[in-house]
């Protein structure tokens, strides 16, 4: 499974008595290439109504296509509006957010004019965002 799309808007504010308030939602792709020859007798429809029956998610649309010699699925998924209150800190050159539940996120930061980057030691991901 690989992800293809991920987009999330809202809104990121920081305050000064050290709260962060997100609200935003987000949208996700995945693609799933299964070889026919891995599926058996199985047909590309009827693995996509077990992916379907396996899914306790009603915000995941699933949909398969046979594709030459693969069955070639994307999986949807649309979250819904959230608003969070959690917390954060500067210490040197890290941002860290501690999530209500107790989970910490640390991420090295840069901020030029309007723009935040955010980026976690533990990939080269960053979260871009922009003042409005």
């Amino acid at each position: 499974m690989s992800l293809v799309e991920y987009e999330q808007t809202g809104t990121i504010e920081f305050m000064l008595n050290g709260d962060v308030v997100t609200d935003d939602s987000a949208h996700m792709t995945f693609a799933v290439r299964m070889p026919q020859d891995c599926l058996g007798d199985t047909t590309c429809g009827e693995y996509r109504d077990g992916m379907i029956s396996q899914n306790d998610n009603p915000e995941i649309s699933i949909s398969c296509d046979s594709v030459g010699s693969d069955c070639r699925c994307t999986l949807s998924e649309d979250e819904p509006p959230a608003t969070n209150t959690d917390t954060y800190a500067i210490q040197d050159t890290q941002l860290i957010i501690t999530e209500s539940d107790g989970t910490r996120i640390e991420m090295s930061y840069c901020v030029t004019e309007d723009t935040l980057v955010m980026r976690t030691d533990t990939d080269f991901d960053s979260v871009t965002l922009h003042r409005s």
